[in-house]
């Protein structure tokens, strides 16, 4: 086959890195197409068994929801690319012959926590095993382009000889202030060209409960090296530990330098998301910025001030003042958790951009939430989706919305006390032409759901009718639905008025919030020595 054929391959099958099934499907139709997709499949393995929305749980946690079965096989195949004298040393046994392919060697993403859950199930305290191990993916030869830091880590990376080689080229980092200082010097003298970055901040204490951090050299800390050291920086994404509450005036200075690192960066940042606040003014510095992604604590919200003292907290100290939000005139995405109102309506008057709006907020009050939709509609006319929380009384605010909102395309209700009737017409009637994906979310318990009746939904799929087929998912749903509703949306499915319908329960959503249409999900026995075992087949 052709150098140009392969490369037309290559193009197809990188559009299809996200749907496992049908790469490993694809892997058997001959040489070519395996060698071509086994890079592909390798490149990040640890997706395959991975919840990314499980990133934050315990390590002890973790162990019960990764497969047991895909973490031994993919050690086998890792003990497969050891030589035969470090196996002999450690007795190491492993299922697979010796690999036709450097499965390793085409790894570009590096979960330390992971390859740590997958090395402890040898049970082996030896730290050779480890440093033989981590040498299979950290050599000259290898290119990391991300690399994943566990909260304690404390091997010594950055002494991995061929480590310069292989982390020269690094594009993203998760770490913490957990990690050593010398790992993070370490990576400060070798990445340089990392674009996007993700830095939990927690404060550290001792066992007596006293922060255990020295503050004097704080400016001097490595992630403040490493960020100042970057030429490419324009994703940023900060956590703010639990430990942030009991803040003390010191602690803050360790937040404000690692924000304040992030100066030199200003025109290239375009993406930044945080759990809290920033505790200085970075974000005025954020010219450019194009995505916002952040929350506030509930009790600063609803009493409109810029941080009120958290006092739920038992043992939390008063919190210092926060900045407001800064104009950002370059804004085109924002995600918001109980930001106070102000801030917010600001945030809309000075982003005429804004193409993509979420909000969430614990409790609002009516007089809010009708703010916040006038504020969207008379600041907002380029707005394609919008996540808002929704009740009855805002009907007549919600139709002024469709009605000056022409570019809608979808809307995603997190829904409290509705007459569903009256808010289903309203869409129907109302929706501009380029609204077709809709999503409710229901989080309140069942017996405080009015139940949304066949006739509410046949209004609903009657008036749509002859518009473009609906994306439809509703969230919690289950809690209130009967047969009958299944019956009426697989017959208005038939008839084209619905193209998808999705019943999500509960915690148990999968879907980003503007997300309708999903890659199906890789098969749970499709990874680890399989791919090895149907690429040998082929060349036998």
């Amino acid at each position: 086959m052709s150098n140009l054929n392969k490369d037309i391959l290559h193009s197809i099958f990188e559009e299809l890195q996200d749907d496992g099934n049908s790469l490993y499907n694809l892997l058997s139709v001959d040489i070519v197409w395996s060698e071509t997709i086994i890079p592909i499949l390798w490149r990040n393995p640890w997706k395959y068994f991975n919840d990314k929305k499980n990133e934050t749980i315990s390590r002890e946690e973790k162990r019960f929801l990764l497969n047991d079965k895909k973490k031994k096989s993919l050690l086998d195949v890792i003990i497969s690319h050891l030589s035969n004298e470090t196996r002999d040393t450690f007795k190491l046994t492993t299922t697979y012959e010796k690999p036709l392919f450097d499965y390793i060697g085409y790894c570009k993403h590096l979960n330390l926590s992971d390859l740590e859950e997958i090395i402890d199930i040898m049970e082996y305290e030896e730290l050779d095993v480890y440093n033989e191990i981590f040498k299979l993916f950290i050599n000259e030869k290898t290119r990391i382009t991300h690399l994943y830091i566990p909260r304690q880590f404390n091997y010594q990376l950055h002494l991995i000889p061929g480590v310069e080689n292989c982390l020269l080229g690094l594009e993203y980092l998760r770490c913490s202030t957990l990690t050593k200082d010398d790992v993070l010097d370490g990576l400060a003298e070798i990445c340089k060209s990392i674009k996007e970055l993700n830095f939990n901040i927690y404060n550290i204490y001792n066992q007596e409960g006293r922060e255990d951090y020295n503050y004097d050299n704080v400016t001097e800390n490595g992630i403040v090296k490493l960020i100042q050291r970057q030429k490419k920086l324009n994703k940023v994404h900060f956590y703010y530990g639990e430990s942030m509450y009991m803040r003390t005036t010191n602690s803050n200075s360790l937040y404000k330098s690692i924000e304040n690192s992030l100066i030199g960066h200003a025109k290239n940042i375009q993406y930044f998301s945080a759990n809290k606040k920033p505790f200085t003014n970075i974000l005025s510095s954020f010219k450019n910025l194009k995505s916002l992604e952040i929350c506030d604590d509930y009790y600063s919200s609803i009493h409109d001030q810029p941080n009120f003292p958290i006092f739920y907290f038992p043992f939390s100290l008063p919190s210092l003042p926060l900045p407001p939000l800064p104009p950002l005139p370059s804004l085109q995405i924002l995600k918001v958790g109980d930001i106070p109102i102000n801030d917010l309506i600001s945030l809309f008057k000075s982003s005429k951009g804004l193409c993509e709006i979420k909000i969430e907020y614990s409790t609002i009050d009516i007089e809010h939430n009708k703010r916040i939709i006038q504020a969207i509609y008379e600041n907002c006319p380029n707005l394609k989706y919008l996540g808002i929380p929704f009740n009855n009384i805002y009907i007549l605010e919600l139709e002024k919305l469709l009605i000056k909102c022409q570019y809608l395309e979808g809307l995603y209700l997190n829904i409290g006390e509705v007459n569903y009737e009256e808010l289903f017409e309203t869409l129907a009637r109302c929706s501009p032409n380029s609204l077709f994906r809709f999503k409710f979310e229901f989080k309140f318990q069942t017996n405080r759901i009015k139940r949304i009746t066949l006739k509410s939904f046949k209004l609903f799929f009657h008036h749509w009718q002859g518009k473009h087929p609906m994306l439809l998912q509703t969230i919690g749903m289950s809690l209130n639905k009967s047969e009958e509703h299944s019956y009426l949306i697989e017959n208005y499915k038939f008839l084209g008025v619905i193209k998808k319908y999705d019943d999500i329960e509960l915690g148990k959503n999968n879907f980003k919030d503007f997300e309708w249409i999903k890659q199906m999900p890789f098969h749970e026995t499709s990874f680890d020595g399989n791919i090895a075992n149907r690429a040998r087949g082929i060349y036998l």
